[in-house]
C-alpha cells in the first residue's frame, strides 16, 4: 500500500471521533494476512496510553504488521508530527510489528524500523552485561 494512502486511512479514523483537542490522531495497520485495521485516540481527561491510537491498534495486529500513524490538525486538516510515544512503541514491538511510519508534515514522514531497534537493544544489553 502507498504510504500516503495509509496515512489517509489513519487520518479518516482520527477525525471520525469527536474530540475537543486541537488535533486528532489515528493509526492503521496492515496485518500479515493483508487485512487493514484502524484505531483512533479516545478522548480522555487523564493521560493514559491505553487510549492512544497505537495502543488500541496493537490489539488488532499480528506478527509482521506495518503501522501508519497520522496526526491531523482540527484547525485546517494538515498533517502534524505523530511519532509514537515510548510506551506505544514498546507495545507495538512486543506485538511483532516490523515498521511504524508516522506523519511529520504534509510532505514528510518518519519511519521506525522495529526490527533494527530490537537488534540495537540486544547489542546494548550485551555491552552492559560485559561491563559488569
Amino acid at each position: 500500500m502507498n504510504i500516503w494512502k495509509a496515512f489517509e486511512i489513519a487520518a479518516e479514523a482520527a477525525i471520525s471521533k469527536d474530540d475537543r483537542r486541537s488535533f486528532s490522531l489515528g493509526a492503521c495497520g496492515i496485518r500479515g494476512d493483508g487485512a487493514v485495521v484502524k484505531a483512533a485516540n479516545a478522548p480522555t481527561i487523564q493521560p493514559d496510553r491505553k487510549v492512544h491510537a497505537e495502543y488500541r491498534l496493537s490489539q488488532k495486529l499480528d506478527v509482521g504488521a506495518i503501522v501508519y500513524v497520522a496526526r491531523v490538525s482540527r484547525k485546517d486538516g494538515s498533517y502534524e508530527i505523530a511519532k509514537p510515544c515510548f510506551s506505544c512503541e514498546k507495545v507495538l514491538r512486543s506485538r511483532g510489528v516490523k515498521k511504524i511510519y508516522y506523519t511529520i508534515s504534509g510532505s514528510e514522514y518518519g519511519c521506525i524500523d522495529l526490527r533494527r531497534t530490537r537488534k540495537f537493544e540486544k547489542i546494548s544489553q550485551l555491552l552492559k552485561d560485559s561491563n559488569r
